[in-house]
């Protein structure tokens, strides 16, 4: 007598089952990045998958593209920008197909800000750095990526710079192998403000070790040919004769002394107003 058995399976094991023989094309999933700015060839994938969303083993899938003056594209998926325009990447297989869309950028030069000088504890300053392309077309879908030669001086946030220390940097620029680069200095300011000087008065301001950069304009009350000298004590730098308008620079080791005084003129001086800047600066 013959007996027969039944073994109980559980559903979801049947269900998984079925769900690995589905063998049926439902859709294709494409690799293509959506924007291209390498000038090279890169390879981009595809799969067709079942809808459950698993790729069907042995289901071969083709490449072509257009328009062809924008993109080449080959049959096993190698892709090359051919200029700079919107292309759309066409995938078969399964019976079924696919349109992916794709942006070929190529730059030709890359734009950094004009700025040559960050103020130390002034905040973080934009870049707005762009990616041209051909006849200065900007680029607004090309990210540029920004780096610093020295990240002690000035980091990279994003898109800003940081002063970080007094000093000097490279800033670089990058965008599909073309790149640009600015230097930049980081400055502190350490005087700041108005200078008025009656005839015959002087001003001091004591300044500590570095590299100083000074800047002095000054209007006397009348029309007259007056303005101030200044001079060190404690640097070997050069006095700065009389005139309303002085830029000058010092290096200071230890410690020294500006003083920026009005002449004496007997019966004829008169007060100056204007302003004072020293900025300790990067030496050299």
């Amino acid at each position: 007598m013959r007996t027969s058995s039944r073994v109980a399976v559980p559903i979801g094991l049947l269900a998984l089952v079925a769900g690995c023989a589905d063998n049926t094309p439902a859709r294709i999933e494409v690799n293509a990045p959506p924007v291209i700015v390498k000038q090279g060839t890169i390879s981009i994938e595809a799969a067709v998958l079942n809808r459950d969303g698993r790729r069907i083993e042995g289901e071969a899938v083709t490449f072509s593209g257009s328009p062809e003056d924008v993109i080449d594209v080959g049959r096993d998926g190698s892709l090359r920008c051919r200029g700079t325009g919107d292309a759309t990447v066409h995938v078969a297989g399964g019976g079924l197909g696919a349109d992916v869309p794709v942006k070929c950028r190529i730059p030709t030069e890359i734009v950094l800000p004009e700025q040559r000088q960050f103020l130390l504890g002034g905040g973080s300053v934009a870049l707005q750095a762009r990616a041209l392309g051909g006849k200065g077309r900007p680029m607004n879908d090309v990210p540029v990526i920004l780096t610093s030669s020295d990240p002690s001086v000035v980091k990279i946030d994003g898109m800003n710079a940081v002063p970080v220390a007094v000093g000097n940097a490279v800033l670089k620029g990058t965008a599909g192998g073309v790149y640009a680069v600015s230097a930049v200095e980081v400055v502190e300011k350490v005087v700041g403000g108005p200078l008025r000087l009656a005839d015959g008065e002087s001003r001091t301001f004591r300044l500590g070790g570095g590299s100083y950069r000074v800047e002095i304009e000054v209007t006397p009350s009348h029309k007259v040919e007056q303005g101030v000298t200044a001079s060190w004590d404690g640097a070997n730098c050069e006095r700065q004769g009389e005139s309303r308008s002085h830029r000058f620079s010092c290096d200071v080791r230890e410690g020294a002394t500006l003083t920026v005084a009005n002449p004496k003129s007997y019966g004829l001086g008169v007060p100056v107003a204007g302003t004072i800047t020293i900025h300790r600066v990067p030496p050299g």
